[in-house]
């Protein structure tokens, strides 16, 4: 029932947004702004408009094989979809304000607190598309991407290996790998290859989906390189990208290659195969409380 309750909750608080400024000019000035963006900012620290959500998302986690909870998920992640495509236009509203207004609102003492907002809305104006086109490619989103994703996780949740004669889930044995000794590694590991190799032909076709509609999208936004999108999101900036990838690429993978030819020579091997890459060289310090407290605080400090 509680579920219901928030659900309903976030489309009635999305419904009364909407009615109270979708025909109003709220770009007119920073009183105006200031009043929508702080009514925007309460929706988005209510907590019952994620819960409903990340409960089944967990739930879903738990058991993958859980066929009503993954159906329950999709069900309400729709009618979500659909109240917060129903805000679409309250960010391309504000995308459109003129320059004038722009420079007014980001020096604007009363919008202080929401100028990187304000910032970002602004840069990103020239990829946006019509509020139609917008929710198109919202609500088939999770068709062209979320459903794929969904269903490779669903799959590799029931598939199992056998570990110290038991039989584990697939997910628990990656996690195990990290706790195994040096020499058993490799053993686990080409036991979950072995798995998850059964669904390359699935996953081939997920990738080849996810990317395809990533390059449509990109095209009709009118990006220019394909992590353009991405950059933004990460809220960072192409040259910072583009300079981190050079490094990686050249002096980076240089030192890299040193650093495992390093690692295997103090294991006494020829080669880590891929699973020992993280293996620890030495035991752990043994760090107490208070210890721990020091470091934490010297290092905030």
């Amino acid at each position: 029932p509680q579920i219901e309750q928030d659900i309903q909750s976030t489309e009635k608080a999305c419904a009364k947004f909407v009615k109270k400024f979708r025909n109003s000019d709220f770009t007119s000035n920073p009183t105006t702004l200031l009043n929508a963006l702080k009514s925007l900012n309460e929706m988005d620290e209510n907590p019952s408009l994620a819960k409903p959500v990340r409960y089944l998302g967990l739930l879903s986690a738990l058991d993958a094989t859980d066929e009503a909870v993954n159906k329950k998920l999709n069900l309400v992640s729709q009618r979500l979809t659909k109240a917060d495509n129903s805000l679409l236009f309250f960010g391309l509203s504000l995308a459109k304000t003129s320059k004038a207004n722009q420079k007014k609102f980001l020096i604007s003492p009363s919008l202080a607190a929401y100028t990187y907002y304000l910032k970002s809305v602004f840069q990103d104006a020239q990829y946006h598309l019509s509020e139609a086109e917008e929710k198109i490619l919202s609500l088939t989103g999770g068709c062209s991407y979320g459903m794929w994703v969904e269903a490779t996780e669903r799959m590799l949740g029931k598939k199992t290996v056998t570990h110290n004669k038991k039989i584990i889930p697939l997910n628990e044995a990656v996690d195990a790998i990290g706790n195994l000794n040096f020499k058993d590694r490799p053993k686990l590991w080409k036991k979950v290859m072995e798995e998850m190799a059964t669904l390359a032909e699935v996953v081939e076709n997920e990738l080849t989906a996810i990317t395809t509609k990533k390059k449509i999208t990109d095209e009709l936004r009118g990006y220019k390189k394909p992590y353009t999108a991405s950059v933004i999101n990460h809220e960072d900036s192409e040259k910072s990208v583009e300079a981190l990838i050079e490094a990686v690429s050249t002096k980076g993978f240089a030192l890299s290659k040193k650093f495992y030819k390093l690692k295997a020579r103090l294991h006494k091997v020829s080669a880590l195969d891929y699973s020992q890459r993280s293996a620890p060289i030495a035991p752990a310090p043994s760090i107490n409380f208070a210890q721990a407290t020091e470091i934490c605080r010297d290092v905030f400090y």
